[in-house]
């Protein structure tokens, strides 16, 4: 019998606030949180020194690093409250690839009312403001985009889209 590959525990996120009444929650990911993969999978917040698994009822995104997500079993705000602060652990991917980050947007396309508009050619981290790099497809001009959840509508990892609503005199700097 072959033994399962170790998986180490990380965080993937921190619960930010409780939201509604029947025990929705804001997360903020520290990692590209895929909703497909986490819905198979439980997550982990630590009572005690303890990991306790929680599964994933539904999950949906909630701007650009954010998601809006319901726990089974969390059914009401009471405890909902409990749970904010709480870090979000899992587990690392079996093949021991580095999660994927805001770099991996790089050559995604931008797509502004239906149209591309660009390409993200980089990102910049800066702090309290990370930034995608991008040249623009008319004007050849490279800008910043700040990373915020205004301005990113959607995320398709399929098409390598980015969904965006820049705001106005963004694209003349």
């Amino acid at each position: 019998m072959q033994e399962a590959p170790f998986r180490e525990m990380v965080p993937m996120a921190k619960i930010l606030k409780s939201f509604g009444t029947g025990g929705e929650l804001i997360i903020k990911t520290t990692h590209l949180f895929s909703e497909e993969t986490n819905l198979r999978q439980p997550v982990f917040i630590t009572f005690d020194g303890i990991p306790v698994p929680f599964f994933i009822e539904w999950i949906k995104p909630h701007g650009t690093s954010k998601y809006m997500v319901k726990f089974k079993g969390v059914d009401d705000s009471s405890y909902s409250e409990e749970l904010c602060s709480m870090e979000l652990l899992g587990y690392t991917a079996e093949t021991g690839e580095p999660s994927p980050s805001m770099e991996n947007f790089t050559g995604y396309n931008i797509i502004e009312n239906g149209y591309v508009t660009g390409r993200i050619t980089g990102f910049k981290d800066f702090p309290g403001n990370p930034c995608f790099e991008a040249l623009l497809k008319e004007s050849g001009n490279t800008i910043l985009i700040p990373i915020h959840e205004d301005i990113i509508l959607e995320i398709s990892e399929k098409k390598r889209e980015i969904h965006m609503n820049l705001p106005n005199g963004i694209k003349e700097l």
